[in-house]
Parts: C-alpha cells; structure tokens; sequence
C-alpha cells in the first residue's frame, strides 16, 4: 500500500514539474529560395520570377541572353532554343533557375468537316487591354481555341511596359500561346525608365551653350563632328 502511495506521489510530482515547465517553441526562419527551380519555356513565352521569403533588392542575371534574357524585375523571355541559368542574386547569396527554351510546335490544322455538312458556327471572345495610363489598345475578337495576337506596346511617357497580366493585382503573367475560350481582360504593368531624362545626359545645345559661355573647349573635325 505504501509503494502504491509513493507511485502516486511521484507521478503527481512529476505531471507538476511538467505543468510549470514553459513550453518554448522556436520557428525556424524561412530562408529566402526562387520561386522555381527548373523552368521549360517555349520561344516566345514569358515567366516571372521570384525569390520567397525576401525583402531586400534582388539582382537578376542571364548566363546566356542570346536563349532567355531576364529583366530586372525577374521576367524571363524565351528567345531561341537553348538552354540558360537565371541567377537572382542577393547581397553575396545568389539563388539560380535552370531556363530550357524549346522551338515553338508547328500548329496543327483544323480538321475541315465532310463536304456534305454545313459548317459549325464558331464562338468568338473578346480580349480587352487595360493600358493604365498608356496609349490605348484595341480589342480583339478570338475564335473559341485561338490565339491573341500580341499588340504592339502602348507607350507611357517615362515609363516601359514589362507585360502583359490577367488580373489587376499583376500575379498572374499572360503567354500569348495560351488558347482562348473565354472573354479576357488583360493589364498593362509598367515600370519607371530610369535611362529617361539622366540628369548626367548632355546635348548637342547644352555643347553649344557651354562652348560659347567658355567653360569648355569645343574641336569640331572636318565633318563636322565633335571630337573628344
């Protein structure tokens, strides 16, 4: 009876410790990683990419610009077949996706219907562009498994676009090889042009202005150009 008692006693003692023991959990910080690893692409397409769990500037480079350059907010462009490394780097961390281009499929033709039956009537979609600011575009009309045809770029003063995406929030990137079977709103994203008005730029009439000031020499050669 008295070892039952000290049991009992001991386990008492032992569920206290435990209940007053602070439970201390540690979450492990989540290491930045790119969104994607190993990409396939077809000539012509695009992809976005994006290195989680990051908030500081990212510096994107191409092993081979010539197949898939990328810019500078991570979106690679299928040029040609080949094959390329996507290197986001960060501080001295760099983080890289492999970029396999392949030639664009031949499309396949329509099979035509038997001569005796009449045609089927074909559903048409329409495509509208959201320029946001930019020059407009105009809409399209696409059979049900078409394709839109890519406009040519709206312009924005001070500003390049960057793409083309299917919602407003610019999460979802849109490939122009993608077959259409429903009406389609698509957003223009821009991006500042830094290389616009650099302030270091000068002119030919800032030369000019200068030279007749004095406060630089100015040697024109004999055809007329400025030499340095």
């Amino acid at each position: 009876m008295k070892k039952l008692k000290k049991i009992i006693v001991y386990t008492l003692i032992f569920a206290l410790i435990l209940g007053l023991t602070p439970s201390t959990s540690i979450q492990a910080k989540k290491k930045p990683k790119l969104n994607k690893k190993k990409v396939v692409l077809v000539v012509g397409s695009k992809i976005k990419l994006k290195v989680l769990n990051n908030k500081k500037k990212v510096k994107w480079s191409s092993s081979n610009k010539t197949v898939a350059p990328v810019t500078k907010k991570g979106v690679v462009t299928a040029k040609k077949k080949g094959i390329a490394t996507i290197t986001a780097k960060i501080g001295k961390k760099k983080y890289k996706c492999k970029v396999t281009v392949n030639a664009k499929p031949a499309p396949t033709p329509a099979p035509q219907p038997p001569a005796t039956e009449a045609p089927k009537p074909v559903t048409m979609y329409t495509v509208t562009f959201v320029t946001n600011g930019g020059s407009s575009v105009a809409s399209q009309q696409i059979p049900a498994g078409g394709y839109v045809r890519e406009p040519r770029d709206p312009s924005r003063a001070g500003y390049y676009l960057e793409g083309w995406f299917t919602d407003p929030d610019f999460d979802n990137y849109y490939y122009f090889n993608s077959p259409v079977y429903s009406d389609l709103t698509l957003y223009a994203l821009w991006e500042i042009d830094d290389y616009q008005d650099d302030p270091d730029t000068i002119n030919l009439g800032d030369i000019q202005d200068m030279s007749e000031n004095g406060d630089i020499n100015v040697h024109y050669n004999e055809s007329g150009r400025v030499e340095t």
